[in-house]
């Protein structure tokens, strides 16, 4: 009696994941991605586009770095902004990032402000991105060295103090 409970059992639970396994929308755009680093092209723009047409924040990044450097498309600096421009609304932190880099070297038709890019860096580093925690710490040291006046706020204690790695959000004022 008990084999065939736990079989009952297991069935319930293969068909409540089946049910579960109806994949999210963030799954399909890390999917596109997978076939983006996999180079195929043709595959991610197939499955992030439809996503990023609603509004899907990584499948708008995805596509935007396509459109960027011309990866199975021709390349699109405006449409690429556009792209990152939506992501970063939407407070995904690759595409605030993304984002930020524009503003720093004035790219994708954006002029250079590296007071916006600095910034974006400390938005999309207290969303904990390593990255943009280390391209802003890059910038800090660029203004010291230029003699850039600055303003340096340490926040610990509202969500953007990482415990482990002993950092925390910088953020620039001017």
């Amino acid at each position: 009696m008990k084999h065939h409970l736990f079989i009952l059992g297991a069935i319930a639970v293969f068909f409540g994941s089946a049910a579960a396994a109806e994949q999210s929308d963030d799954f399909k755009a890390l999917m596109a991605r997978q076939d983006f680093v996999a180079g195929d092209y043709a595959a991610a723009i197939a499955k992030a586009q439809p996503l990023a047409d609603a509004g899907q924040p990584r499948a708008l990044t995805l596509l935007g770095l396509m459109h960027e450097r011309g990866l199975g498309m021709t390349a699109d600096p405006a449409k690429a902004l556009e792209y990152y421009r939506k992501a970063a609304d939407l407070g995904f932190p690759q595409a605030i990032q993304n984002l930020a880099s524009c503003y720093r070297f004035g790219e994708l038709g954006v002029t250079e402000d590296d007071v916006k890019a600095r910034a974006l860096f400390a938005q999309a580093a207290a969303l904990e991105l390593g990255q943009a925690l280390s391209q802003l710490g890059e910038m800090l040291r660029e203004a010291q060295q230029a003699g850039d006046g600055y303003d340096v706020l340490h926040f610990d204690g509202h969500g953007t103090f990482l415990q482990q790695q002993q950092l925390g959000a910088l953020c620039f004022e001017q």
